[in-house]
């Protein structure tokens, strides 16, 4: 499972953050819960609902609007029939250069 990378973000930017899904095999997976967890940089968290949006390539995504410049923490977590499939985090700048 990975959360894919964003393009250079500047504070009023909205995108939308992928999720791609896969088995142990590596196959995509099109019938897997998703749920996004974003810590903004003052420290608040948001849930993101997550939706199938690519069922060949097993990619989900949920939308999100960057209001402030720093750092946001992204995690995505999955699971199907309520085991957990996986886990994967990725840190996103906005407003700046890292």
């Amino acid at each position: 499972m990975t959360v894919a990378p964003l393009a250079p973000m500047a504070p009023g930017d909205s995108a939308a953050i992928s999720v791609d899904v896969r088995n142990e095999e590596f196959a995509p997976m099109a019938d897997a819960e998703v749920r996004l967890t974003v810590t903004r940089p003052g420290g608040a968290t948001q849930e993101i609902p997550a939706r199938l949006t690519d069922a060949q390539t097993g990619r989900y995504a949920g939308d999100l609007r960057f209001d402030q410049p720093g750092v946001y923490r992204i995690s995505a977590g999955a699971s199907r029939g309520g085991r957990p499939l996986g886990r994967a985090v990725r840190a996103v700048l906005v407003g700046g250069a890292d």
